[in-house]
C-alpha cells in the first residue's frame, strides 16, 4: 500500500502482542477461588467459574437492550466485585476485612488487582512481536498520529501495555470494557474518530482480524491494512480484502494485507 496516511489505528492483540489465554483451566478457577477465599466468599473452582460466566451474560444482554448493539462488551471488574459482595457462602471470617464496608477507591483497587491476577493465571503465551515496537516509534518519529481500538478488558490490557512498555506510544486508547461496545460495533471506531476529529480518508485501521478489523474499517469509510498473524490463506485473503472494498466502494479506502508489521512503514 503506497498511499500516506496521518492517523494509524491498531487492534492489539494479536497484531502488536502474541498472545494465548485459556479460561477452561481448572487449577485457574481453584487458584482464583482460593484467592477469593482470603477475602471473605466462598466458591468451589467450578461454581465461581458458572457464576463468572453468567454475569457476563447478564451484563452483555443488559447492554445489548441500553444501548441497542449486537455487540456488548462487559466489565469483568464489574463481575468479581459482584462475586465478591454476593457470594454463596462466607467465612466467618475475611483477611481484609468485610469487602461491604470498604469505600470505593479501595474497592476499584481491589477489582484491578484481582482482574490482573486472574489474567495473568489464564496466560500461556505473552510477548510482543518483535517488530512491534520499532513500528510504532518510526510511525510517530514520522509525526504521524497512532491510536488504540482493542477489544479488550481494562484491567486486563492497562497493566500488559505497561509491562511489555506499549502504553505511552499512543496518543489514545480505546478499550471496549471502558466503551462498553466492541469491535465490529461501527460505533466504537466512529467515537474515536470524532473525539479527535480524524478523517476518514487520512486514516487507516491495522488489526489481524478479516471482520472485526478491515471489515468494520470498511464499513466507516476508513482503509484497512490486515497483518496476517493468523495464517489466512492466499484465497481467504483474496477474499475478505474485496468484500472489504465492496463496503468502501466510494469512499476512496484501500485495503492490503502484510505478513509482518513492520511492512506498513
Amino acid at each position: 500500500m503506497e498511499r500516506e496516511f496521518k492517523n494509524y489505528i491498531f487492534d492489539l492483540y494479536a497484531t502488536l502482542i502474541r498472545i494465548h489465554t485459556n479460561q477452561e483451566m481448572p487449577k485457574l478457577w481453584q487458584r482464583t477461588a482460593d484467592l477469593m477465599a482470603f477475602y471473605g466468599p466462598v466458591y468451589k473452582p467450578m461454581e465461581m467459574k458458572k457464576k463468572y460466566r453468567e454475569l457476563i451474560r447478564r451484563q452483555e444482554e443488559s447492554i445489548t437492550l441500553s444501548a441497542g448493539t449486537k455487540w456488548p462488551e462487559a466489565d469483568v471488574g464489574e463481575v468479581f466485585r459482584e462475586m465478591l459482595l454476593d457470594p454463596p457462602r462466607m467465612y466467618p471470617y475475611a483477611g481484609a476485612g468485610d469487602p461491604k464496608s470498604w469505600d470505593e477507591e479501595r474497592m476499584k483497587e481491589w477489582m484491578r488487582v484481582f482482574s490482573y491476577t486472574f489474567r495473568v493465571n489464564s496466560r500461556i503465551v505473552f510477548s510482543l512481536y518483535s517488530d512491534t515496537i520499532d513500528t510504532l516509534k518510526a510511525l510517530r518519529s514520522r509525526g504521524k498520529r497512532v491510536f488504540l481500538l482493542s477489544n479488550a478488558q481494562e484491567f486486563f490490557t492497562v497493566p500488559e501495555m505497561q509491562v511489555l512498555g506499549l502504553y505511552d506510544l499512543f496518543d489514545d486508547i480505546f478499550i471496549s470494557s471502558i466503551h462498553r461496545i466492541r469491535k465490529p460495533e461501527l460505533l466504537f471506531m466512529d467515537r474515536l474518530l470524532q473525539k479527535h476529529d480524524l478523517l476518514r480518508e487520512e486514516s487507516v485501521m491495522i488489526g489481524n482480524d478479516m471482520e472485526s478489523d478491515i471489515m468494520m474499517a470498511a464499513k466507516c469509510g476508513v482503509s484497512g491494512i490486515h497483518v496476517n498473524t493468523d495464517h489466512y490463506s492466499e484465497k481467504d485473503l483474496r477474499s475478505g480484502l474485496s468484500k472489504a472494498r465492496e463496503h468502501a466502494a466510494g469512499t476512496g479506502a484501500v485495503f492490503s494485507s502484510v505478513e509482518h508489521l513492520h511492512e506498513i512503514l
